[in-house]
């Protein structure tokens, strides 16, 4: 404590507002990283599309699944791919 009222008044106010300061400032961040997050769901969700959609996710879920029936049609004759 200091011998006046207002310089402890002005050090609280100080301290207050970095208190403050920091907290916006790591709010702003969760914000931010929300807003990536849906941004990313949203453009990773399912969507009708036709068979030639060439968004990355719908094209790779299409090569997986040829990958996958040409390894059942490989099982199904016995050999080995």
């Amino acid at each position: 404590m200091s011998d006046t009222p207002e310089t402890d008044n002005e050090r609280t106010l100080k301290l207050a507002l970095e208190v403050f300061t920091q907290l916006a400032n790591h709010l702003k961040q969760e914000r931010d990283e929300a807003i990536r997050q849906l941004e990313n769901l949203k453009a990773s969700a399912l969507h009708s599309c036709q068979d030639q959609c060439q968004r990355p996710m719908c094209v790779l879920r299409r090569e997986r699944d040829e990958a996958r029936d040409e390894l059942r049609q490989w099982q199904a004759a016995g050999l080995k791919p």
